[in-house]
């Protein structure tokens, strides 16, 4: 029998098994990566994205006023090797709405702190957070003395991201709750804010 005859008779060796392993497993990545929810995109850092024209639910002394604002926001992704979300930026303004006092004039708001929170392995999270806002009104019930009085409003940033593997960036999708706290007018209550679609793009 000629050597090209035995070799094909020869019964084929089986694959070592550290092979199938290493192969079943660059197949799995594969396919997880192609969709991968927040915190598997292996996507990390600071990520900003911006709305403008979004309802937005006022509560003040004279009920629900519903009105426009703009809004932008950074949010820090899985920074220092972790799985946590952290605010970083959050800015927004809108037009005046009523209270018992008259028109509260343009309201703009800072982020004034921020937490920490987890991210869980389904992109979702729970974020509370302190934001600054300010208004002409203010002024009139708080003279500068010499800087502007700001009120404080505390809440929580809720929702989803999903990370979107062809435009390196997530989406958001979640509401902004705020609520005053500590003195104030006691004419601007609290501020309910939908953000869905919001696409975030690295900084």
């Amino acid at each position: 029998m000629d050597n090209r005859a035995a070799s094909e008779n020869r019964p084929s060796r089986p694959w070592p098994q550290t092979a199938i392993l290493t192969a079943i497993l660059i197949l799995a990545l594969s396919l997880f990566s192609v969709s991968a929810p927040a915190g598997t995109g292996r996507q990390t850092g600071r990520f900003s994205g911006s709305v403008v024209d979004l309802p937005v639910t006022v509560q003040t002394d004279e009920g629900r006023q519903t009105t426009l604002t703009d809004v932008s926001l950074v949010l820090g992704i899985g920074e220092h090797e972790t799985r946590n979300v952290v605010l970083h930026e959050v800015d927004l303004s809108a037009p005046g709405v009523r209270t018992g006092k008259g028109d509260t004039g343009a309201m703009t708001g800072a982020l004034k702190a921020s937490a920490t929170a987890p991210l869980n392995a389904d992109g979702r999270f729970t974020l509370a957070l302190a934001l600054a806002l300010h208004y002409p009104l203010v002024d009139r019930i708080f003279p500068p003395s010499p800087e502007a009085y700001l009120e404080t409003f505390g809440g929580k940033l809720t929702g989803a991201l999903t990370y979107n593997p062809a435009l390196a960036g997530y989406r958001f999708d979640g509401t902004l709750h705020l609520t005053v706290k500590g003195a104030g007018t006691g004419k601007v209550l609290s501020v309910d804010l939908p953000l869905n679609g919001v696409a975030l793009q690295p900084v």
